[in-house]
């Protein structure tokens, strides 16, 4: 018997067909959009994640940079100041955050290479910030008390080989902390950390003599230098800095072939379109570029360090495994 066909025998298939003609245009049209936000961003105010307090050198460095950086773009970009936590509190805010292009992290040595080395658990994956460029970098200089026995490099190395020293720190784990255990190592000598909240508090404590030496950045420096209180007799850093170029490296002081600085760039939230990583990069060395940007970040002690998101991330990841030796050598950790 021969089976005659009804208008409905062909649908399964028209409607198999129809729906992924519908589920292709869907996602053209997603593409679509996609691809028009990425054009047409920015198209409203950029937050600016900054871990650490209002007024700091890396506050002070974050405005700067955003506010030309938030002509070039046509988008207001706010300070958002998270700070706490050795950076974490502010680096998973960030994290966290929609990955499209409207937050921004000021991501620095602490955040990058730092405190992954630090902590056995973070409140955020380790590849959950994508670097887009590095921007700056704050020299460190090595200050003892003006007028004190450790105040040449001379006498600063022959007391750090004959006699136990104390160094000021502004923070565990920050740059000077980190850099005072590497020149500890380096020298084989008997030095014990003196933590305190912050630079600023510890730098009167290295100016009386309290504590035998700090690295501290100018900032935090030059009130007790200007006063005669304080001495800078090297630079942590592998040139002399143009913000203060009497001061020899360590390399030239005698201490040996180290060097280190703080640095920091910019992140963004891991799916951040690659064509806003891009963007970003260009226009931030743009700014880092500008006369005018580079005479107010020596004002404040720092020093440009135009880069790209390719030798920012090989960047990081040298500091990683340079800290990570130190941190384990000096048996850091915290909870």
């Amino acid at each position: 018997m021969t089976k005659t066909k009804t208008k409905t025998d062909g649908w399964p298939r028209r409607a198999a067909a129809l729906l992924g003609m519908a589920a292709v245009a869907l996602q053209l049209a997603a593409g679509a959009m996609t691809a028009s936000a990425q054009a047409a961003w920015p198209s409203k105010p950029i937050r600016w994640v900054v871990p650490y307090t209002p007024g700091g050198g890396t506050d002070q460095s974050s405005r700067i940079i955003a506010e030309k950086l938030s002509v070039a773009l046509g988008q207001p970009i706010v300070i958002d100041n998270r700070p706490g936590g050795n950076t974490v509190i502010g680096a998973a805010a960030a994290a966290s955050a929609a990955p499209d292009g409207y937050t921004v992290f000021f991501a620095a040595l602490s955040t990058m290479a730092v405190i992954p080395n630090l902590y056995d658990k973070l409140p955020y994956a380790s590849d959950a910030l994508t670097p887009v460029t590095q921007l700056v970098h704050f020299p460190l200089f090595l200050m003892v008390e003006a007028g004190g026995p450790l105040d040449t490099m001379p006498k600063f190395l022959a007391a750090a080989r004959s006699q136990p020293l104390l160094f000021a720190i502004g923070g565990s784990g920050s740059g000077g902390h980190l850099g005072s255990e590497l020149m500890k190592r380096q020298l084989k000598a008997d030095m014990t950390a003196v933590p305190f909240k912050a630079m600023v508090q510890a730098a009167p404590e290295v100016a009386t003599g309290r504590v035998s030496f700090m690295f501290a950045d100018l900032p935090a420096a030059l009130p007790h230098v200007q006063g005669g209180r304080a001495k800078i007799i090297a630079t942590a850093g592998k040139t002399r800095s143009a913000l203060y170029p009497e001061a020899p490296t360590l390399a030239e002081a005698g201490v040996g072939e180290i060097d280190f600085d703080t640095w920091a760039g910019l992140a963004v939230p891991k799916g951040t379109p690659q064509p806003i990583v891009d963007r970003l990069a260009l226009e931030l060395n743009k700014v880092i570029a500008d006369p005018a940007v580079r005479a107010k970040l020596a004002l404040i002690g720092v020093e440009p360090a135009p880069s790209s998101q390719a030798r920012f991330t090989e960047f990081i990841a040298s500091e990683n495994a340079k800290w990570r030796a130190v941190i384990q050598a000096a048996g850091i950790k915290l909870e």
